[in-house]
């Protein structure tokens, strides 16, 4: 359905939009002009992550290289109890003929436990969720220095939205879960130099290797 966002009259007209048309690459409502893009593309940053890990957890890749981490940085984590379930849903009804039984030969949110930590720097209502994503999935950021950042406000922010978490949840937040989760990285050379390869831009191959070698890896 192609749409002229100029043919709208007035502000009762209903747009109805048949969403299971319309992705990321072929946006069939012409808004061009009107959208601040930036801004849209921050919002819509974990939109990626969603995309990403869906991606992940269908291709039975988890389930080839079991040692496999992930991690979403920027990502938020409010959308992920909603992604697990719908993907489970899909993988019950789907499988038989959807090309992932053979891929993935369990509901696909058993995978995620063991391989992937959700970071946010500004989600409360994801927070709330926690019990849903798991505490021990969760790692905190500030996303310094860009533009879309808790700094310089970044301890204020996450005091004020963790103020309902236990110690120890806060403690795995803030702290644990980075420390467990770098470190499964130490003395895996393989791994390390498999990280490092897969990185194009090389000031931050550099970057990564040096982290590394710090890490112990």
């Amino acid at each position: 359905m192609d749409f002229d966002i100029t043919r709208l009259q007035s502000q009762r007209t209903l747009c109805s939009l048949p969403q299971h048309r319309i992705d990321q690459r072929s946006r069939k409502v012409d808004l061009s002009g009107c959208v601040a893009e930036f801004p849209r593309a921050s919002a819509l940053q974990f939109n990626n992550s969603m995309a990403s890990l869906a991606d992940w957890l269908y291709s039975g890749k988890l389930v080839q290289f079991p040692k496999l981490k992930l991690a979403y940085s920027e990502g938020q984590i409010g959308w992920i109890p909603y992604l697990l379930h719908r993907m489970d849903v899909v993988w019950e009804e789907n499988r038989g003929w959807g090309g992932v039984a053979d891929k993935v030969p369990n509901p696909p949110s058993t995978y995620f436990g063991d391989h992937v930590f959700g970071c946010f720097f500004d989600d409360p209502n994801g927070l709330k969720l926690i019990d849903e994503i798991g505490a021990d999935n969760i790692t905190y950021e500030s996303d310094y220095p860009h533009s879309d950042s808790t700094w310089p406000r970044t301890r204020e922010i996450a005091e004020k939205q963790m103020a309902g978490l236990t110690d120890e949840e806060v403690y795995k937040i803030v702290r644990g879960n980075a420390i467990r989760m770098l470190g499964k990285l130490k003395g895996d050379k393989e791994a390390t130099e498999l990280l490092v390869k897969c990185i194009d831009d090389p000031e931050e191959r550099v970057r990564a290797a040096a982290a590394l070698t710090f890490l112990g890896g």
